[in-house]
């Protein structure tokens, strides 16, 4: 896959971080990885059809099973006309913290100052 350039911002005391664009990351894999597109494709056709929405399951086999999902207000309602060209993704963010060790010497395990 092409390379992508990293988001690098220097915190404190010289410590760079680094991430990357989640868009960019998905919208590489769909244009790079021909099994990750059609598995997406065929999801967000599934979902765009509305069989699905507001419809309990009695399986759990992934998030998708799920009443958030299936009750979601736009995931998986059926798609207008003017939405059947649209690639509906589902995407679940889970961001706890970040966590820099702070440069060698400067601090012990607890964040205090030796």
């Amino acid at each position: 896959m092409p390379y992508l350039e990293p988001r690098v911002v220097t915190l404190g005391d010289d410590q760079d971080v680094a991430s990357f664009n989640i868009v960019d990351l998905i919208e590489r894999r769909l244009q790079k990885d021909p099994t990750f597109r059609r598995t997406v494709i065929a999801a967000s056709e599934l979902w765009k059809k509305g069989d699905l929405y507001r419809k309990s399951s009695d399986k759990f086999s992934d998030i998708t099973d799920g009443a958030v999902a299936r009750f979601h207000p736009h995931l998986m309602r059926p798609a207008t006309p003017e939405e059947s060209e649209d690639l509906r993704i589902a995407l679940l963010f889970n961001c706890d913290d970040i966590e820099v060790p702070p440069p060698s010497g400067s601090r012990d395990t607890l964040g205090t100052r030796p």
